[in-house]
């Protein structure tokens, strides 16, 4: 303050340019002190500091078509259409009655700053929008629900495959703002991948990881070192059929005498074959089959266990490529990760995976929820923050009008996934994010 009192009193003696030049700010500012009588103690020496008053600025011409193209982006986003930058200004030029609108760049700008509006990567890709599948999801839930209640279950199960990929180059790296190229090391086996199936209890037990292994030949080294804590399949293959289902079944779920079990899994051709419902029937196994389309809202290994699981195995990736022993080629390439490593990942993975977040996983896909709807709640594609929160309403709708009979016929026509050499599961990319 003491800085503008004398740089306006030099004006009074002399004049404005004369104490501009001296005391080196604009004319402006000394105009503004002299104007203001100093009394505002937060008027500071930069006009760029000031900040903008609420309602400042110029009025929009057209608030009306403001409020038409925010309610058609609303309507575009609820039925999970992608919105790019370019469509909006397109549509704008259709939408606006003014003359001459050309929709620029700056219009556009302005337009996503007033309305909280930004550009974001997609988090998940679907071919029909999370509303097109509230009666399956509805049905599912209801239908759980009530098989639960008439074979007081001892253990319910729930399992899914999932890629592994030996190279988890994609992920971001740090590196200096600016630079035009960000080369980044990798194993040259982008594709390169084995299959797992995880297995896990509602009361958070996890059952040894079930993996197809690239050889058919079984190592004992790997086989003393793991055989504890995976189960390993030498079938040189990267796909389940019935076969390798049935080994499946009776190696980690097996047999049980007195229990009774439920098995949640998705309709992959091979879960929902005659040979396998044959082997379940043998080992006393019930099945619930999360209907096509759904797994992303209602199998616990895609909502919940592979994110963590998948992550950790990057984490491992990413040490091994800065700190582990690699083999090259003649050539001088570097070799995919060695056996021992990469099931040291999925074995050290799975470890870690919480046993809350296991237990958490059953309710939050409506599997092991309170019977009458007492928790309907805690299912995470219904909650108002999901992906569908007026399928709530749907699903206490389901569970007064449907009959146990058409249950069991929803069920019943599910429709399966595809066949064994297009078996591309939900969880089969990997996680580079």
């Amino acid at each position: 303050m003491e800085f503008k009192k004398n740089a306006v009193e030099r004006a009074k003696r002399t004049t404005v340019t004369q104490a501009a030049k001296e005391y080196g700010v604009s004319r402006s500012c000394i105009i503004r002190w002299k104007q203001t009588g100093l009394d505002a103690d937060t008027e500071t020496l930069s006009n760029t500091a000031q900040k903008r008053l609420p309602g400042a600025g110029r009025p929009l011409k057209d608030a009306e078509f403001d409020r038409r193209m925010l309610e058609w982006i609303r309507k575009q986003r609820k039925e999970k259409k992608r919105v790019t930058r370019k469509v909006i200004q397109v549509q704008a030029k259709t939408m606006s009655t003014a003359f001459e609108f050309k929709a620029s760049n700056g219009w556009l700008e302005g337009f996503l700053r007033r309305h909280n509006l930004t550009t974001r990567r997609p988090t998940t890709v679907c071919q029909k929008p999370p509303a097109d599948y509230v009666d399956q999801i509805a049905s599912f839930v209801v239908y759980v629900e009530k098989i639960r209640q008439e074979n007081n279950y001892d253990y319910i199960y729930a399992s899914d495959e999932t890629a592994v990929y030996l190279d988890c180059s994609h992920s971001k790296t740090v590196t200096e703002k600016g630079s035009k190229q960000v080369p980044v090391l990798n194993l040259g086996h982008e594709k390169a991948h084995i299959t797992v199936m995880l297995t896990a209890r509602n009361d958070g037990y996890k059952c040894k990881p079930y993996v197809l292994l690239p050889n058919k030949k079984p190592i004992a080294s790997i086989v003393k070192e793991f055989g504890k804590d995976l189960e390993l399949s030498w079938c040189k293959r990267t796909f389940f059929d019935d076969q390798l289902s049935e080994d499946y079944l009776k190696r980690v779920m097996g047999n049980s005498l007195f229990a009774k079990r439920l098995l949640v899994w998705d309709s992959y051709r091979s879960h929902t074959s005659n040979n396998t419902k044959k082997v379940l029937r043998s080992l006393k196994i019930d099945t619930a089959v999360v209907p096509g389309g759904t797994t992303k809202f209602l199998q616990p290994a895609d909502v919940y266990w592979n994110f963590a699981f998948k992550s950790k195995i990057r984490q491992e990736y990413e040490n091994y490529m800065l700190h582990g022993e690699k083999d090259f080629t003649k050539g001088g390439n570097l070799k995919q990760p060695p056996m021992k490593v990469y099931l040291k990942w999925v074995r050290d993975a799975w470890s870690d995976l919480p046993e809350d977040l296991i237990i958490r996983s059953f309710k939050g896909c409506g599997i092991t929820n309170a019977p009458g709807g007492l928790e309907d709640h805690l299912i995470h594609c219904l909650k108002p923050d999901g992906e569908i929160p007026e399928g709530l309403d749907h699903l206490k709708k389901t569970r007064i009008d449907r009959t146990e009979k058409q249950l069991e016929d929803a069920m019943e026509n599910i429709e399966v996934g595809m066949s064994e050499d297009e078996w591309d599961s939900d969880t089969s990319i990997n996680v580079v994010d």
